[in-house]
């Protein structure tokens, strides 16, 4: 399930465990997180994702979920589209498309320009806002240095919940 602790045993690092994606080439079932959180500085091929993340009590003997696969390597000298790290699953029959207080992931659309969207992460819980940007760049200090992102969406925060 996303929107729920989860991070690299090696490290620590604990962050959102964002959903479960599938490989285009052999439809393999996946986890999708942040690099920073799957794949912090140093980390390697098959490095152990656990479900919670260290911080919030994980321990690698039981709360094993993957391994992982493939992530984007942050540095200092080049810009970024993504901040991403997908992980294989080591019981796929535990895996689902829910994302926790959102529900069943059925799809996904383009960004616009004031759309209502939703998400659900560890710390911030369920949040929902408008998207103002869909096309910004942001510099963002993760402990090696200044990583440039670029192509993001900005989302304005919502007080009260989107209308249906």
């Amino acid at each position: 399930m996303g929107g729920v602790s989860s991070g690299d045993a090696r490290t620590g690092a604990t962050g959102t465990l964002g959903v479960q994606v599938f490989d285009n080439e052999t439809g393999e079932e996946l986890i999708l997180s942040n690099a920073h959180v799957f794949s912090p500085y140093g980390a390697g091929i098959n490095d152990v994702i656990i479900q919670p993340g260290k911080i919030d009590g994980g321990l690698v003997q039981q709360d094993r979920i993957g391994t992982l696969l493939r992530w984007t390597d942050l540095n200092t000298t080049h810009e970024f589209k993504i901040d991403a790290a997908v992980a294989a699953v080591d019981d796929p029959e535990l895996m689902s498309a829910l994302i926790s207080e959102i529900g069943e992931v059925g799809g996904w659309v383009e960004p616009q320009l004031d759309m209502e969207v939703s998400k659900s992460g560890r710390t911030t819980q369920l949040t929902r806002g408008i998207i103002t940007d869909i096309d910004a760049s942001l510099t963002v200090n993760y402990g090696i240095g200044k990583v440039t992102l670029t192509d993001l969406i900005v989302l304005t925060r919502l007080t009260s919940p989107p209308l249906n």
